[in-house]
């Protein structure tokens, strides 16, 4: 963390350190037990929950994920989690490069729904801009603009919570979890795949605000 909090105040405000440092040392206990734990890896069930510790993970495949449950203080290194995937076949090689059954392919019905945002912007000041909107002026965590997103959601039964991670580059990743019971109870389940099947895929536009 010293190494990272040291290369952070080179570009960063000390308002910005502060803020990572401080997400860093906040124990993340209740939202992991309650949210990511239950679907993480589970290889009875044949599903586990893609993670990441960088940008890339080929195929977004199961091996880190299963490598985790060793070390239960690496949680602060993810940038993100995806839906639940089923666990795929070891991959094939093709031109000396594993080639993983693709994600789309392998969507099922979990317990929880993510919805993942981020913004493909690169400037410093909207990095900064960010942050600024994870930081409370009051202490209160719900004083700031994910805050005011948060209780926006809170209007639907089915709403579980929100992270923002860090992406380990650029920007950050916001994932809005819902509970999928309610959904599952209306029969939509088969839409999950569909979604990802939709040709072709168009990147929905944010306007930041």
């Amino acid at each position: 963390m010293k190494d990272f909090l040291e290369y952070a105040s080179v570009v960063l405000g000390p308002k910005e350190v502060r803020q990572f440092k401080n997400a860093i040392e906040f124990s993340m206990g209740e939202f992991h037990n309650r949210v990511v734990a239950p679907q993480f890896f589970q290889p009875a069930q044949q599903f586990y929950l893609g993670v990441a510790l960088d940008k890339f993970v080929a195929g977004k495949n199961h091996l880190l994920a299963q490598t985790m449950l060793q070390f239960p203080d690496a949680w602060h290194g993810l940038t993100y989690f995806t839906n639940p995937l089923s666990i795929p076949p070891p991959p094939v090689i093709v031109d000396g490069e594993e080639k993983w059954v693709a994600p789309k392919d392998r969507v099922v019905w979990g317990q929880f729904q993510v919805m993942t945002y981020e913004f493909d912007q690169t400037d410093l000041p909207f990095f900064k801009r960010q942050m600024a909107w994870c930081r409370s002026h009051d202490g209160k965590p719900l004083n700031c603009a994910v805050g005011r997103l948060y209780k926006a959601c809170s209007q639907w039964i089915d709403f579980e919570g929100i992270t923002v991670n860090y992406s380990g580059n650029k920007g950050f990743h916001i994932q809005i979890v819902f509970t999928t019971g309610h959904a599952k109870a209306l029969g939509i389940a088969q839409n999950v795949k569909r979604h990802w099947k939709l040709t072709p895929y168009r990147r929905p536009k944010l306007t930041p605000g």
